[in-house]
């Protein structure tokens, strides 16, 4: 069941599959969409994706890994593959999002909240708890506050997080 999508650098289109194995992340091409590239990089049940602000790396969510992995491939060799964090087994991360100092926030669908990962300390906390299966977290764009983020949920809402004041 493809699931994510992320744009990269060039142009290219790549997928993540959260049902079934053996496709890995699969690249579309720009230039050749007719052609779709399977196991661009070899990892699997994969969801959220999103491109750091470098371009260098490509980070995914893995819903149904039993510690709530998240990793990030590198976009010209990806072969290399990294864990740069696990969540605990309570969490389904699901979409993820990267600000421009290269945090990663991804939305727990079972734990219900939405947690902050540092890819370079590998320490992540929740920042946002009690949601409905949170399934996309973004940060505003045009027309929304773009200091915010914003998330999707199973139970139909659209939440705003703004920092404690």
């Amino acid at each position: 069941m493809p699931n994510g999508l992320a744009f990269l650098p060039n142009g290219d289109a790549v997928v993540s599959r959260d049902l079934g194995t053996g496709t890995g992340l699969t690249r579309v091409r720009a230039r050749d969409p007719k052609h779709p590239q399977f196991n661009w990089a070899r990892i699997d049940d994969t969801n959220g994706l999103a491109v750091d602000p470098s371009g260098r790396w490509l980070y995914v969510a893995r819903t149904f890994s039993p510690d709530g992995e998240i990793d990030r491939v590198r976009i010209a060799h990806p072969r290399t593959v990294q864990v740069v964090g696990r969540l605990g087994a309570d969490v389904s991360p699901d979409d993820l999002t990267v600000d421009r100092h290269g945090i990663v926030y991804v939305a727990g669908f079972q734990s219900r909240a939405i947690h902050r990962l540092d890819p370079r300390t590998h320490r992540a906390c929740r920042i946002a708890t009690g949601l409905e299966g949170p399934t996309s977290i973004r940060f505003g764009g045009r027309g929304w506050n773009p200091g915010a983020l914003y998330a999707t949920d199973a139970g139909g809402h659209l939440s705003v997080l703004r920092a404690a004041r």
